[in-house]
């Protein structure tokens, strides 16, 4: 599969690969499928007794609360869960923004109403010759938001970096979410701790450092920021790796 380069706000270009489409479409029906037993569901709610004696308009509008859910299904759960819904999680993959930072609610407001479109003014077909066609498998709605879906891969090169394991008993993670981390942010942590390194330069760290503290939802960033990204590199391997030992 293609790689394509992200260039982030932390001037660190890092390569991701798009999401295959087999994989999207895995995740799509997935997630259609926890959206049909909640209609099931709901449709069992509603038969009961639940309406006896509601007016019609009443009826519309509890008709519409409960499957408001249904139809916004991708856009709050993207939102809140980082550019994945539940098929996305299981299947590794993620909605990202083409400058590499994460989403804004307008790229998933815009990559879910033109899904909409895609899907129901149109056929799940269009939007898979679509997302086959583009360069960075990209359907219509992810090309008007600017995002890509792309695979979260098993972190071989952090993992390398981190020689820790659970075999090292005495270490305890000082950041437990750093294991939320994806790939992608922790190649950008690693690039750019590389990139100040090496040009002995610390903004790129800083930057990174700032943004890490953002995720991570830390009061403040650390005063050393090397060694803040450090750790949370080491927290990340420790934490994804629980049961894998460094070097197998």
């Amino acid at each position: 599969m293609s790689q394509f380069n992200i260039a982030t706000a932390q001037n660190v270009v890092i390569q991701v690969k798009p999401a295959e489409v087999g994989a999207r479409i895995g995740a799509a029906l997935l997630d259609e499928l926890i959206k049909l037993l909640y209609v099931y569901a709901m449709f069992l709610f509603l038969n009961g007794n639940f309406l006896n004696g509601l007016g019609s308009e009443s009826i519309t509008l509890i008709y519409i609360l409960l499957f408001l859910p249904v139809m916004t299904y991708t856009l709050w759960m993207e939102y809140f869960f980082n550019g994945q819904t539940i098929g996305k999680r299981i299947g590794k993959i993620r909605v990202l923004r083409l400058d590499g930072q994460r989403p804004e609610f307008l790229n998933y407001f815009s990559r879910w109403i033109f899904r909409l479109v895609e899907v129901y003014a149109f056929t799940p077909a269009v939007g898979l010759v679509i997302i086959m066609a583009s360069k960075n498998n990209q359907r219509l709605g992810d090309a008007i938001a600017g995002t890509s879906v792309v695979l979260l891969k098993a972190h071989k090169q952090i993992k390398k970096m981190t020689p820790i394991s659970r075999a090292d008993k005495g270490y305890v993670p000082m950041y437990p979410n750093a294991g939320e981390l994806s790939d992608i942010d922790l190649a950008i942590i690693g690039t750019a701790l590389r990139y100040s390194m090496e040009d002995n330069n610390p903004a790129p760290a800083i930057a990174a450092a700032e943004k890490v503290s953002e995720v991570l939802k830390l009061d403040k960033m650390p005063t050393d920021p090397i060694r803040f990204l450090n750790r949370v590199l080491a927290d990340a391997a420790f934490i994804t790796y629980a049961d894998t030992e460094i070097g197998t």
